[in-house]
């Protein structure tokens, strides 16, 4: 066994092991009624259709992660312990590419930083939570984009085939959940630090060498904000979106910082954790 593969499969033994509590005991929960035990749509065939072209049969439009539940739920019926050992898997999957695309990015501590990853209190809700499985499953495409993008400035004969891949993994994510839209400016920023094919020649951000790894955004652009259209208006079916006329356009800045300072505070000490703040906000 390679140094590589003892390194993946030490990040998987260790994810297994911090989640078996999870996969041994773990039950459904409140919201797993309306994504698994009690959702018509993962019964047959033509529920399966209903996940694709009908927007409002489930709870949000992810038809990629109800696709999924879909078969487990064909696999495991009614018993939790199936979905759990799925989000699981996703999850050590994800460490696994993390650790990788951390290594292309030639950055120091990656599988330390992977490790971290898969044991950080903060994704306990994303992978315990089977209704969250739209986290891990749309993490692991959004991963498999980077990767695939990654690999394509290496050049050579499979580069195209290597964009095809990562704009298509992409799609997959989409449809997942629909946060990923963002995507595309993440692989922007990646461009300019540390790859440094954009702003860091002579050409900056606008020379002809510049214009070509702009182009090669396009598809990405094009797939994040139809993505952004479709969860607008399916989302809006299912009445889940919060009208815009309730914060004022003054306080929505505010929220976008709060919101990063809240995260990276949880991630930097993870205490006082709750599946839904709000809840807690709440509670007398």
């Amino acid at each position: 066994m390679t140094l590589e593969r003892t390194a993946a499969a030490a990040l998987v033994l260790l994810t297994l092991v911090a989640y078996v509590p999870v996969m041994t005991r773990g039950g459904f929960v409140w919201d797993d009624d309306d994504y698994v035990t009690e959702n018509p749509t993962l019964r047959d065939v033509r529920g399966l259709a209903r996940i694709w072209l009908e927007p409002g049969a489930t709870p949000q439009y992810y038809p990629m992660t109800f696709t999924s539940l879909w078969l487990d739920h064909h696999l495991w019926g009614d018993r939790p312990a199936g979905y759990h050992v799925v989000n699981v898997a996703l999850h050590a999957a994800n460490a696994v590419l993390l650790w990788r695309v951390l290594a292309l990015l030639s950055l120091p501590g990656a599988w330390l930083a992977a490790a971290i990853f898969a044991v950080h209190p903060v994704h306990v809700e994303s992978v315990a939570w089977i209704a969250e499985r739209k986290n891990v499953l749309s993490g692991l495409f959004y991963l498999l984009t980077v990767l695939l993008y990654l690999k394509a400035q290496d050049g050579g004969p499979r580069r195209r085939w290597m964009l095809a891949g990562s704009v298509g993994m992409f799609a997959l994510a989409l449809v997942s959940k629909a946060s990923v839209m963002v995507l595309p400016a993440a692989l922007v920023v990646l461009d300019i630090y540390p790859l440094r094919r954009l702003g860091g020649s002579r050409e900056g951000l606008i020379g002809r060498a510049a214009r070509a790894v702009w182009l090669e955004k396009i598809p990405f652009a094009i797939l994040g904000l139809g993505g952004a259209i479709v969860t607008y208006y399916a989302q809006k079916v299912n009445l889940f979106i919060t009208p815009l006329e309730r914060y004022p356009l003054s306080a929505r800045p505010a929220m976008v910082f709060y919101s990063l300072w809240f995260y990276l505070g949880k991630t930097a000490v993870p205490q006082a954790l709750s599946p839904l703040y709000l809840a807690r906000l709440l509670r007398p």
